[in-house]
């Protein structure tokens, strides 16, 4: 088993759009595999 690691950048004017943007790049890329771990940082601009 190998380790696959990805990361997504996304940019909006409140938390949701730019969460759900970069939640869609990196799904797009597991290619349909659930990943086991995510980390999300993100500017405390955006309601955590």
């Amino acid at each position: 088993m190998s380790t696959k690691f990805f990361t997504a950048l996304a940019k909006g004017d409140d938390s949701y759009t730019a969460g759900r943007a970069a939640a869609e790049k990196v799904m797009k890329k597991l290619q349909g595999e659930k990943p086991s771990l995510t980390v999300v940082f993100a500017s405390s601009f955006y309601d955590y």
